[in-house]
């Protein structure tokens, strides 16, 4: 998949299984969950309140071009190692930590209770999610695609 523009903004998704280049004007990546999915940062990028895990590659990689910035803040990486000559800085990211999904070998990529997820987004100025839910739900925004709400799942 690749994003490509000016200003791109890519918001309350799930990618799966695929290489995600993103090109263009300073692209912002918000709320995204990136599963079995490598990155490849050919312009400068923020990506925000994003959860990567990858269960086939070795790592999720975050491959940053030289002379481009990938500024993170507040992901959560299951596993992930920035490659490449360009610069990668961070924000409360939480690292080499398991987001507790539901069941994303079937595709449920919605929190469960306990996830270090829950209220541990930063607010980036969006108050629906892609179904037109509210979000926050709680006193912070969730990491990721998905808002979760006292025990069950908002999706």
């Amino acid at each position: 998949m690749i994003i490509e523009g000016s200003s791109i903004a890519v918001k309350y998704c799930v990618i799966i299984k695929t290489l995600l280049v993103l090109s263009g004007t300073t692209p912002t990546v918000q709320n995204v969950t990136i599963y079995d999915t490598e990155i490849e940062a050919k312009a400068s990028v923020t990506i925000q309140n994003c959860i990567g895990r990858n269960t086939v590659l070795p790592a999720v990689d975050i491959d940053v071009d030289n002379g481009m910035t990938v500024t993170g803040q507040y992901n959560c990486f299951q596993d992930a190692a920035k490659s490449g000559s360009g610069t990668y800085t961070d924000t409360g990211t939480l690292w080499s930590t398991d987001p507790l999904m539901t069941d994303p070998g079937s595709d449920d990529f919605t929190l469960q209770s306990g996830s270090p997820c829950i209220n541990r987004g930063a607010h980036v100025g969006l108050f629906v999610n892609f179904l037109g839910l509210p979000v926050p739900i709680g006193h912070q925004p969730d990491i990721g695609a998905y808002e979760h709400k006292n025990g069950g799942r908002i999706f």
